[in-house]
């Protein structure tokens, strides 16, 4: 099956769009059963081994020595600051609160994409991000509880 570039793109935005979203769900049940660093370990497990079978099929050679450090560096950044917050804040967050977090990503990005890279976002673009935005809010708020408590921050 030979599938166009275009098509390919958007297969590949579909799967992201959908780990991305069932990520916190997914957290919140695997939560009921591990503790967080169990639970960031077993993630990092799953995501090593799947790029590292794709790095076989597809040839990808192995990183120069020079930029063996900012891969350790990143990647206990990434560990240490992302996965061990992300799952201890879910321990105390309901699944409504941290899906409208998770919402404001496309928010943050696009304001830090213009502040730091000089990214001109067009009307139609904010116009997006917004009803984005409030299309999350509506969905997760319609029988959901917001909670404010310290696992926002």
């Amino acid at each position: 099956m030979n599938i166009s570039r275009s098509n390919q793109a958007r297969l590949y935005a579909f799967g992201t769009i959908v780990l991305w979203a069932s990520a916190f769900v997914l957290t919140k049940v695997a939560l009921g059963f591990f503790t967080a660093p169990a639970v960031s370990v077993l993630r990092y497990l799953f995501a090593s081994f799947f790029l590292l079978a794709v790095a076989g099929i597809k040839k990808i050679g192995l990183p120069l020595k020079k930029d063996i450090p900012k891969f350790f560096l990143s990647g206990a950044m990434g560990f240490t600051f992302y996965m061990i917050t992300f799952n201890e804040a879910s321990k105390l967050l309901t699944a409504t609160t941290g899906s409208i977090i998770i919402a404001t990503t496309p928010i943050i990005t696009a304001i830090l994409a213009s502040l730091l890279f000089k990214e001109k976002i067009t009307r139609i673009g904010w116009l997006a991000v917004i009803i984005e935005f409030c299309g999350i809010l509506i969905l997760t708020l319609w029988d959901g509880v917001l909670s404010v408590n310290r696992g926002i921050f």
